[in-house]
């Protein structure tokens, strides 16, 4: 009875270790979903498509000649009325292209730019296909304003030689449609005023291979001296109106 006994626990001992063989080696059942019950049809997954590439321009970039400076917003007519200026002494023979990114931007900024004493060249609103704007082709020296919308039926920015980016292009495919329209060859200035319109110039950098020039130093110095400028006018006029009192 004892060597029976011993026998009955043996056993019972080698199923207790079998079952716990069995259920560590079972892999763990997924429970199922609604779509996955017995007897449902598995629809199969579509494979992810990575997005395409970007085109290849077609043309190539004036390298020597793209320049950017960043600066904020409210500095942006100072440092163009600036740019302008430097531009006339500078170079002959120029037609400056400026581009906004509305034709309500275009028209304050014609406004502004009139009443600047830097600007001694004609300025030519560019919104219509119309006599003013073809001056823009005949004239030897002046300086366009256009907004983006307008360019692509506008064949009179293809005399442009030098444009300014005064609003930045949204994307890189925008930058390079710009330059299409306008001349692969044309002389650019951006004024980025945002992490993300400086990710359009490293964007177009990466691209066409070419390092932008950064004139950053040069626009912050021009705004310094205008607010300079600025207070000592504000410290004359206050002066003057103590002596009168």
């Amino acid at each position: 009875q004892s060597q029976d006994k011993q026998r009955l626990e043996t056993a019972l001992c080698l199923q207790r270790w079998w079952r716990t063989m069995r259920k560590g080696n079972k892999k763990p059942r997924k429970r199922r979903g609604k779509a996955q019950k017995k007897g449902a049809v598995k629809t199969p997954e579509e494979p992810i498509q990575a997005a395409p590439p970007p085109p290849e321009p077609n043309f190539e970039l004036n390298k020597q000649h793209q320049q950017y400076a960043r600066i904020e917003e409210k500095d942006k007519r100072a440092v163009l009325d600036f740019f302008l200026d430097q531009l006339m002494y500078d170079s002959t023979n120029f037609r400056i292209l400026i581009v906004t990114s509305s034709d309500e931007r275009a028209q304050g900024l014609r406004k502004v730019l009139q009443m600047s004493k830097a600007v001694q060249y004609p300025l030519v609103t560019m919104l219509k296909e119309d006599d003013e704007s073809h001056r823009f082709k005949e004239l030897p020296e002046c300086a366009g304003i256009i907004s983006e919308g307008r360019l692509r039926g506008n064949p009179d920015v293809s005399a442009a030689n030098m444009m300014v980016n005064f609003d930045m292009p949204r994307s890189l495919e925008d930058y390079m449609l710009r330059i299409q329209l306008v001349d692969p060859f044309v002389k650019v200035m951006s004024l980025p005023a945002s992490p993300e319109e400086m990710g359009v110039i490293r964007q177009v950098e990466d691209r066409f291979g070419v390092v932008f020039r950064n004139m950053e130093g040069v626009a912050r110095f021009k705004i310094l001296q205008n607010r300079k400028a600025l207070r000592n006018k504000l410290q004359a006029t206050g002066s003057q109106r103590q002596k009168m009192l």
